[in-house]
Parts: C-alpha cells; sequence; structure tokens
C-alpha cells in the first residue's frame, strides 16, 4: 500500500515537471473529487423489533492525474459504516481509478465521462445480540457515467450514474451489484 502511495506520489512531481496544464482536463492538471453521503431511514418501514433506525454512512474520495488530456488515473478510497439495531459493518477499500472526459476542451463548460474504479475490500460484520462477527474481503468494479458541470475553471458539480459490482473472496463466494445515482463537487489544480 505504502509503495502505491509513493508511485503515484513519483508520477505527480514527475508529470509536473515536465508539462503545465492549460485547462481542468488537460495534460499535468489534478483532479480530488469523490462523495459523501449520511442517511438515518426510520419508521415502521425501516425499524426492526426494537425500535431502532437504519444509519449509513459513504465516503469515497479519489486523486486523479491527467496524464493526456482528457485521460486520468488515480486512487479512490472507499469506506462505508451500516449499522441496523445490534447489527453493524463496515467496509475500506482502496484502488485504481481511470477517467475519460468525451471532447474534454479548452474553455468547455460541461464535462461527459465515463470512469472506472477496481478495488479490493475488506468488510466486517458484528450482531451484538447474537454475539457472532465475520470478516471477508471482496473485489468490487464501479462504473460511473457522468457529467461535471464547471462552476468555475477549477470546480466542477459532478453527477453520475453508477454501477457497483462485488464479489467477495474465498471457498464460498458470492457476489452481488447495486445501481446508484450519485451528486458530488470536483476541484482541479492546474
Amino acid at each position: 500500500m505504502k509503495k502505491l502511495f509513493i508511485l503515484i506520489f513519483m508520477l505527480l512531481l514527475m508529470s509536473k515537471a515536465y508539462s503545465q496544464a492549460e485547462f481542468a482536463t488537460d495534460r499535468g492538471s489534478l483532479s480530488l473529487g469523490g462523495g459523501i453521503d449520511l442517511y438515518s431511514n426510520g419508521g415502521e418501514i425501516y425499524e426492526n423489533t426494537d425500535g431502532s433506525r437504519d444509519l449509513t454512512f459513504n465516503f469515497n474520495p479519489d486523486f486523479l492525474l491527467f496524464v493526456a488530456p482528457s485521460f486520468a488515473i488515480g486512487a479512490e478510497l472507499q469506506f462505508s459504516y451500516n449499522k441496523y439495531g445490534d447489527i453493524s459493518n463496515n467496509t475500506v477499500g482502496v484502488g485504481p481509478t481511470f477517467m475519460y472526459c468525451i471532447a474534454g476542451h479548452r474553455d468547455q463548460k460541461v464535462y461527459p465521462f465515463i470512469s472506472e474504479t477496481i478495488y479490493v475490500d475488506f468488510y466486517s460484520y458484528k450482531n451484538t445480540t447474537l454475539d457472532t462477527e465475520s470478516e471477508s474481503k471482496g473485489i468490487n468494479s464501479t462504473t460511473r457515467l457522468g457529467v461535471m458541470f464547471m462552476l468555475s475553471e477549477a470546480v466542477a458539480l459532478s453527477t453520475n450514474i453508477s454501477y457497483t459490482s462485488r464479489t467477495t473472496l474465498g471457498e464460498n463466494s458470492t457476489s452481488g451489484n447495486k445501481l446508484y445515482f450519485g451528486i458530488g463537487i470536483r476541484s482541479f489544480i492546474f
């Protein structure tokens, strides 16, 4: 893990040495983005027998370096926490991410994009009532189709539709997927 961050840092330094980006998605531009959400569900639909609420927190920052105009590589961190009564689980993952901005040119105000993130995660589960705990590892793939709306020269509102697929590793491998809509802020340094 430490070697991955050192490699990304070295690539960053080398790219800045030979290129100066002129616009948000130009070669040499850096981008910081991602999303964060917190929600709590209650009422008869979501409560279990003791009246507990369903609480979820997700955080997924990313760091991108545009290695060519409109094409960026980087890393994304995934963190998720869920609690439902006596049951709680959390997931932590990290992996490479790639983004391609379709027709990303100078002075453009709207950037359609497609991105792919592949990461390994570590999942833990705990049920305090039954006194049970479990852990698993998984491989995830998230594909996003979206649009960035430039609010200024270096800040964009990013919207996307995401499809995530997760497969657990081990003898009793299971898989699942989710489809969701996301919105966030993305900043550019160039």
